[in-house]
């Protein structure tokens, strides 16, 4: 499915605290902190080409993954992933630990919510969590998804449905 966003450049959002917007060379130091998630040690290579990746894989149209900027610091990432099957995007997120719990994520969840809703124009968007991330999951909840009590891997699908 094609999709707004592939026929035109890079979607830049501005929340008021955050800047959210591509990914690009300079964002290598701070990719390895937040990659930490997920790799046990992750090295500026891996950054550089989880970057590299998450801007073709826009360009082909599969993804759109923003970098969360603050006060001109790279403090998180947060995108759609794995297509647009059925007008549904797949959120993910994380977040440098320095600038957990103070609202952020919220801001950037809102801003793609409302980007996916209004401009890509998807009537779902799902998202995966681990119960036990229980600072994820409350997040999710808080911000309107609802568990489907679905799996995928060890992830249970989160998804909220647009009201329009």
């Amino acid at each position: 499915m094609e999709t707004e966003f592939m026929k035109s450049e890079f979607p830049i959002i501005n929340t008021g605290r955050l800047i959210l917007r591509q990914l690009n060379d300079n964002d290598v130091e701070p990719m390895v902190e937040i990659s930490a998630f997920k790799l046990p040690d992750p090295t500026p290579d891996q950054a550089e080409e989880y970057i590299h990746k998450a801007n073709a894989d826009f360009i082909k149209g599969t993804s759109c993954i923003w970098g969360l900027e603050s006060n001109g610091e790279l403090i998180g990432t947060i995108g759609f992933y794995r297509g647009f099957t059925n007008k549904t995007g797949e959120i993910g997120y994380v977040m440098r630990e320095d600038y957990k719990r103070q609202g952020f994520m919220s801001e950037a969840i809102l801003a793609i919510l409302e980007h996916g809703f209004r401009t890509l124009e998807l009537k779902k968007i799902t998202a995966y969590s681990d119960l036990s991330n229980t600072a994820s999951v409350r997040l999710l909840e808080k911000l309107g998804f609802e568990n489907t009590n679905f799996k995928f891997e060890k992830y249970n699908i989160f998804e909220i449905r647009s009201v329009r």
